[in-house]
């Protein structure tokens, strides 16, 4: 299985063509990677379960870049995810921040696309988060 991402615009348009892992998180745990979707927003960096500096899972994640798996618990996940700015701590700025994520099951691969709501530049930032088959 492979994640196929068609990113950018007319102008600058960007095609991704990634493997995706299909192997079971450790018992009890959840798998998960981020894409940056959103042309025009700035690195960014990604915190899971806190804002603290030790839950920084990821630092300057760049437009059309996609992360490793991250393996993490479900009430990590559940506490937050946090998208800041390169080097900046959620409690400097936050561009999304979400808390009571009951969408993650345990055992399971999830893609979490940072991005624009709609197909419109002008639209809200979101974080959707998509399942991926798991073996």
């Amino acid at each position: 299985f492979y994640t196929v991402s068609i990113l950018g615009n007319e102008k600058d348009p960007h095609i991704l063509f990634e493997t995706m892992e299909l192997q079971k998180p450790s018992l009890g745990q959840v798998k998960l990677r981020f894409i940056h979707a959103t042309l025009g927003l700035d690195a960014v960096d990604l915190y899971v379960g806190g804002s603290t500096p030790e839950h920084k899972v990821v630092s300057g994640l760049s437009f059309a870049q996609i992360t490793e798996y991250l393996e993490g618990s479900q009430e990590d996940l559940w506490e937050s995810i946090t998208v800041t700015p390169v080097n900046m701590s959620p409690e400097d700025s936050s561009i999304l921040s979400y808390t009571t994520n009951n969408v993650f099951l345990p055992n399971n691969i999830y893609l979490g696309v940072i991005g624009h709501a709609t197909s419109s530049a002008s639209s809200a930032l979101q974080l959707q988060i998509y399942t991926q088959p798991v073996n």
